[in-house]
């Protein structure tokens, strides 16, 4: 399956992609993956890390301490 998008830049001129989607089934979409936890089955595709999944944007921060300002030497 091949789409063609059309991007404006600079409201001048104009960009072409050609973007290629590979897909094993005849439907594009689906969970890419799933893993059993306990008996229970849950989805690890990609769909957690959409941009607004709150939870996939806060974690990152949660393994990662603030970073201290340090004062400039003189």
């Amino acid at each position: 399956m091949k789409h063609t998008t059309q991007l404006e830049k600079d409201n001048l001129n104009y960009a072409y992609f050609h973007i290629r989607i590979l897909e094993r089934n005849g439907v594009v979409g689906g969970c890419m993956a799933i893993i059993n936890i306990s008996g229970d089955i849950f989805e690890v595709g990609a769909s957690i890390l959409h941009p607004k999944n709150f939870y996939a944007l806060e974690y990152p921060t949660s393994l990662v301490p603030p970073l201290k300002k340090l004062p400039l030497p003189l």
